[in-house]
């Protein structure tokens, strides 16, 4: 790779941890090579053909920290001072991933335009999810990611953009009270919505000893945690997936987008449908196909 290749590399977030787990082969900085120093002679004199006094104490002091060349030779240490190389960083971070359902740099490459901030702040929380409640095969995770992936605009959004008011008066979920649109418009990475969902929701996660005091349908300002904790956003999208709609692991070990994608969306007649030979289908399937792929690829399935 060329030094232009890897500094292009590193502003992806995926690309900077699959490099900095490579191992290379190069010269040990411990190991002295008066040849590749003096190489800096010209560079750094002050005049032409004069030596750089400061630079000749520098070079001096390099070579007394250098301790290579006083044991190669034994115990299988090359005397070229060539070896390979490991990141500790990255070495560490192999060990640590073992832990997760999905890696950080699995995640990265899925929600691509996510910032670091972001994935930071729901690599665990999401693991967490996964774990809790049973998505945990290569392909239910494939599935549900791809859908989080569409929902959020790749974990950019937690609540629905609109205001909610197009739930007020919906007593199919449980809005019985006047502002129950707005305070439980939808909320999470996969969107809970209604009050009836919000209380099975809110029942649901009081088993998890961390929320056993949990409140999200007092007040919109409490509702609001869907939201803005990313344990909740995360977990309560587990919840949805496995609980309120319970049929989607089993869509997603049969690898069904389609159905996947409507038991998360609904579905309805299309102007471009993805589908030719379906009268109504989930909206923006052509994206969903998109986003499953591509999870696909950084989970090993394709």
């Amino acid at each position: 790779m060329t030094s232009a290749e890897i500094q292009a590399a590193l502003t992806r977030p995926w690309h900077a941890q699959v490099l900095g787990q490579l191992v290379a082969k190069y010269e040990s900085e411990w190991f002295w090579n008066k040849g590749k120093w003096d190489e800096l002679d010209p560079l750094l004199a002050e005049e032409p053909g004069k030596p750089n006094l400061v630079w000749e104490v520098e070079k001096q002091r390099i070579k007394t920290l250098s301790w290579w060349n006083d044991l190669a030779g034994r115990h299988g240490i090359p005397t070229s001072g060539i070896m390979w190389n490991i990141s500790p960083n990255g070495f560490l971070s192999s060990f640590a991933n073992r832990a997760l359902l999905v890696s950080r740099a699995a995640l990265a490459y899925i929600m691509n335009s996510a910032s670091d901030e972001i994935l930071d702040k729901y690599l665990l929380p999401i693991n967490n999810t996964l774990e809790a409640f049973e998505i945990n095969t290569p392909l239910r995770i494939a599935h549900f990611l791809s859908q989080i992936g569409h929902e959020t605009g790749e974990l950019r959004y937690s609540a629905e953009l609109s205001s909610g008011k197009q739930y007020e008066g919906r007593s199919d979920l449980g809005n019985t009270q006047a502002g129950d649109g707005q305070k439980f418009k939808g909320r999470g990475l996969l969107q809970i919505t209604g009050r009836s969902n919000y209380e099975a929701c809110e029942a649901f996660l009081k088993n998890i000893k961390e929320f056993e005091n949990l409140d999200i349908t007092s007040s919109t300002e409490r509702a609001e945690q869907l939201a803005c904790n990313p344990k909740l956003a995360a977990l309560a999208s587990g919840y949805y997936w496995a609980k309120l709609k319970p049929n989607l692991n089993a869509a997603a070990d049969s690898d069904d987008l389609f159905w996947v994608s409507v038991y998360v969306n609904g579905w309805a007649r299309q102007d471009r449908p993805f589908y030719p030979n379906r009268s109504k289908e989930p909206n923006n399937m052509h994206h969903r196909a998109q986003m499953l792929e591509r999870a696909k690829r950084a989970l090993g399935i394709l």
